[in-house]
């Protein structure tokens, strides 16, 4: 398997998350109806790595208009157990050159088992969720559209 570049797609995942780039709506805190939202793309820690570039999974494209939910199951994770996931947009998924472009420009999306939800807004287009931190414990990411 590559290995390229998988430690400087990792720490600038991290540098923007502390920056505070593109954080997701705050509005996720917000109590809403599960049954408005549907699944359209689904990303887990065991998917087959993106490019055979080992640490870095890709969710199949998905189209959004206006805001998504990410939302993350950790089973056997903690309160502070979690996945930092980025959605970029789904033709910078081609090579990890053009992927690297896409997650320094795209938002970054933290969630913790005590926020296992977050609503990211202004989105549109076809995009795809992308992970490049490893985690101790199994995740599923959903992205869900309303």
């Amino acid at each position: 398997m590559k290995d390229l570049g998988i430690h400087t797609v990792v720490a600038l995942i991290v540098v923007m998350v502390v920056a505070g780039c593109g954080r997701p709506d705050d509005r996720a805190d917000e109590e809403t109806d599960p049954a408005a939202w549907t699944t359209v793309a689904t990303l887990t820690s065991d998917d087959a790595p993106w490019q055979d570039i080992a640490g870095i999974v890709v969710s199949n494209p998905f189209e959004a208009t206006g805001e998504v939910q990410v939302v993350m199951e950790m089973p056997d994770g903690g309160q502070l157990e979690g996945v930092i996931a980025v959605i970029v947009p789904a033709e910078q998924a081609v090579d990890h050159r053009t992927l690297m472009t896409g997650i320094r420009q795209s938002e970054p999306v933290m969630l913790v088992g005590a926020q296992p939800a977050r609503i990211v807004t202004g989105l549109e287009g076809s995009f795809v969720l992308v992970n490049a931190v490893p985690a101790a414990q199994d995740w599923t990411l959903t992205v869900q559209t309303r």
